[in-house]
């Protein structure tokens, strides 16, 4: 009995092909932007898990100066994070295995006849620990140079190639503003950071040399402390604060002034970024999703006014007002559900489009069944009103 009422269903929408695709277009659409939407988040959200393990590492504590978060910063509370709270937090926080203070500026780089304006990173020489990235050429300057303030550089191997292009950085000299540096190497290629800045396009300095000679400050932009391996990052995180503060002599009503970012941090981050992909985005197929059901619900309303005599017919040789409704509400959902998984296919399509474009996808099955759950939703909401009109259809004013 089922089988026999599929079969006449598909034949009674393929009667009237064009119709039911045009409306099943505003379902397939909606479903296949749900899936590619979702799909490109999951993708995008690997893609920056990526970078911050990359970038931050699992055993890792950035702390920044100004507790704005990642919000611009109060010029005031950038002033605050010294040499001296890292070191003191070297020395009070037993778990912390080692630290590296960062200051940066930018500046105009000139070399063989070319300039550019390019960052400029001061670090200690831990950073090759630090921040897990060594050289590829030559080699890390020392802490004998990072104290006497000497004039040398580490340069990113796009910067490397920027002015040295047949690749023999290693012993040329840059200047910095006015002042001549000596490359000693060129640091391991690593891209880009969570920001999006090309990490393989900036220069390298010892730390003082930073402070004291390029921008005479005493005051640093950030630190990076690396956790022991058997040690809890987010508890160490918290022994840092309570020192800082301390350091810092800020009250109990007092903000932080400074940020901390851990691991996990920077997760529940990229969680709340891709809230864009996971919520905001999708509700817009949800508009088209809508759209079907009225577009759905009008048609079956105008089919059971055309069809009054088939209604007819089928209740004089005996088909019950339950078995009508029943007709009319399973030709909606086959019609919607087909066109949920066609949405499906199309999507998987698009995707495989993109990934040969060079998207990062990651293909979103859960997606994929809550398409079809709704089309098949759409499909009872659109035709239960014309369904069950259908089967209170009196056949005798129908035959009329």
């Amino acid at each position: 009995m089922l089988m026999a009422q599929l079969n006449l269903m598909v034949r009674i929408l393929w009667r009237r092909k064009k119709r039911n695709f045009l409306l099943g277009l505003a379902v397939i659409l909606g479903v296949a932007s749900l899936v590619v939407i979702r799909s490109f988040g999951l993708g995008s959200e690997e893609d920056m898990m990526a970078q911050v393990d990359r970038f931050l590492g699992a055993r890792a504590i950035l702390v920044s100066s100004g507790g704005q978060g990642m919000g611009e910063w109060d010029r005031g509370q950038a002033l605050k994070l010294k040499m001296e709270d890292l070191q003191a937090l070297a020395d009070e926080v037993a778990d912390i295995e080692v630290w590296d203070p960062v200051q940066t500026t930018s500046a105009m780089v000139k070399a063989n006849a070319v300039s550019f304006r390019l960052p400029i990173f001061g670090h200690s020489e831990r950073a090759e620990q630090v921040w897990q990235r060594g050289v590829d050429v030559g080699r890390f300057f020392s802490a004998g140079e990072n104290e006497a303030r000497a004039r040398v550089a580490l340069l990113g191997p796009k910067a490397a190639l920027r002015f040295f292009p047949s690749g023999n950085a290693v012993g040329q000299t840059v200047w910095i503003e006015d002042d001549p540096f000596q490359v000693i190497g060129v640091l391991a290629p690593l891209g880009f950071d969570p920001h999006g800045m090309d990490l393989d396009d900036e220069i390298h300095i010892p730390i003082e040399t930073l402070m004291r000679r390029v921008r005479n400050v005493d005051y640093l932009r950030m630190g990076k402390l690396w956790v022991k391996p058997d040690r809890n990052v987010e508890s160490t995180a918290e022994s840092v604060r309570q020192v800082l503060r301390q350091r810092h002599r800020l009250g109990a009503n007092q903000e932080d002034d400074f940020t901390l970012v851990t691991p996990q941090f920077a997760r529940k981050l990229i969680a709340q970024m891709n809230r864009l992909f996971r919520v905001i985005l999708p509700s817009i197929s949800g508009l088209a999703l809508l759209l079907a059901v009225v577009l759905i619900m009008s048609s079956l309303a105008l089919a059971v006014r055309q069809r009054q005599k088939e209604i007819a017919i089928r209740r004089a040789v005996g088909a019950t007002s339950n078995q009508i409704s029943r007709l009319f509400l399973l030709e909606a959902v086959l019609l919607s559900l087909t066109s949920g998984l066609i949405g499906c296919g199309l999507a998987v399509f698009l995707l495989g489009v993109f990934q040969m474009h060079g998207a990062h996808t990651v293909l979103d099955w859960s997606a994929m069944g809550l398409g079809v759950l709704v089309s098949a939703g759409v499909g009872i909401l659109a035709g239960w009103l014309p369904a069950r009109r259908a089967g209170k259809l009196d056949p005798a004013v129908a035959l009329r």
